[in-house]
This record gives C-alpha cells, sequence and structure tokens, in this order.
C-alpha cells in the first residue's frame, strides 16, 4: 500500500476516534489546521535557512549577483503571502471534509 494511503487511514481512524470520544466537527477542522499551518511554517522556515546557506554557492557558480535580506519589508510580503496562499490552497478543503467525516457510516 502507498505511503500516503496509510497515512490516510491512519489519520481517520485517528478522526473517527476523536469523533467517538465526542470532539466536534469545528474542533477536529482547528486542530487539522493548526497542525498544518504549523508544518508550512517549519517549512517556510527551513528554505529560508537553506536559502542563507545555498545562495552564496549559486552566485559563485553562476557569477550572477543576488541579494536575501530578512530585513527587507518587500520580502517578508512575499514570504507571507506565499505562506498564506500555500496553506489557503493545500489545507482548507482538506481539514473540512476530513472532518466533516462520519465515523458509524461504512
Amino acid at each position: 500500500m502507498y505511503k500516503s494511503a496509510k497515512n490516510a487511514t491512519r489519520r481517520s481512524k485517528e478522526i473517527g476516534f476523536c469523533k467517538v470520544v465526542g470532539a466536534g466537527s469545528p474542533q477536529l477542522a482547528m486542530q487539522l489546521l493548526v497542525e498544518s499551518l504549523m508544518t508550512l511554517t517549519f517549512s517556510l522556515i527551513l528554505s529560508i535557512g537553506l536559502l542563507q546557506v545555498l545562495l552564496p554557492f549559486y552566485i559563485n557558480i553562476t557569477g550572477k549577483s543576488g541579494r536575501f535580506s530578512l530585513l527587507d519589508t518587500h520580502i517578508w510580503q512575499i514570504l507571507l503571502s506565499a505562506l498564506t496562499f500555500c496553506f489557503v490552497m493545500s489545507e482548507i478543503y482538506p481539514a473540512f471534509l476530513i472532518s466533516g467525516f462520519n465515523p458509524l457510516k461504512p
């Protein structure tokens, strides 16, 4: 079985258990949204770190000039916009779909 199928099965069992115990759909949706936002934020921080480390090598290899400063407000606008876009596109629909899952229906 594919890894994503195993994860989906495990996640649906977890959601079903939480619903049986008494968690409501809003609580489950909020949990899923917070988890995904934390994952996306960690990924963004990791990518910024990798960019800081690898940018000098890229400039050296290609001979192009480049600058990346976290003190630039324009960079922060781009990063937060990208984070928001990725969050909305990848997590809003699945969170509400999974939280609406009824564990008693086959």
